[in-house]
């Protein structure tokens, strides 16, 4: 089963951030803020085999698939926004944490934004808050072309699989 963040999800979730702090999106939903800080643990001291996880990832509303051509961002552009979800179907909840990765750059991201179009697929209301959205300003990254894949970390946070896709995204030159 394939399920894709459907663009009015990428849209709404857009709405709902409101800055980047080192690394990561703070949330304010309904007046609730969400914590500043993640405490994942130190993927150095996991082993790669998180069975079980299912996941979907988009860079901005295209999804995140084995690309033959580099995916290239507006002239305009002042964010890449990574957007998606994961669940550990093994623990029946969301993933334990997910990591976007730039290069060699680690971004810890907040996972819990509100997905029912998850819970109601995979029929487990658990799922609802398994959506990940990240913007990472293209001032940090830099131009050029720039490799992003993403990790995920299982309910238990005991072990991490990374997503059989990446991407090469084209940063256009100083603005």
């Amino acid at each position: 089963m394939e399920v894709h963040p459907p663009t009015y999800a990428i849209t709404m979730a857009m709405g709902t951030m409101k800055r980047f702090d080192a690394g990561f999106m703070r949330y304010k939903t309904r007046g609730v803020v969400f914590p500043p800080s993640i405490d994942y643990p130190d993927l150095s001291t996991l082993h790669a085999d998180a069975t079980g996880i299912t996941a979907d990832c988009s860079i901005g509303t295209i999804p995140l698939r084995a690309q033959d051509q580099p995916v290239p961002l507006e002239h305009k552009a002042r964010f890449v926004y990574v957007t998606g979800w994961a669940i550990d179907q093994v623990a029946h909840r969301p993933a334990g944490g997910i990591h976007v990765v730039i290069d060699d750059t680690f971004i810890p991201v907040f996972i819990g934004a509100r997905r029912d179009d998850i819970a109601r697929a995979f029929s487990n209301p658990d799922y609802c808050h398994c959506g990940f959205v990240v913007a990472v300003p293209v001032t940090l990254i830099g131009p050029g072309s720039h490799h992003i894949s993403v990790l995920f970390l299982n309910a238990r946070r005991t072990a991490y699989s990374a997503f059989p896709f990446s991407a090469v995204v084209q940063i256009p030159g100083a603005r």
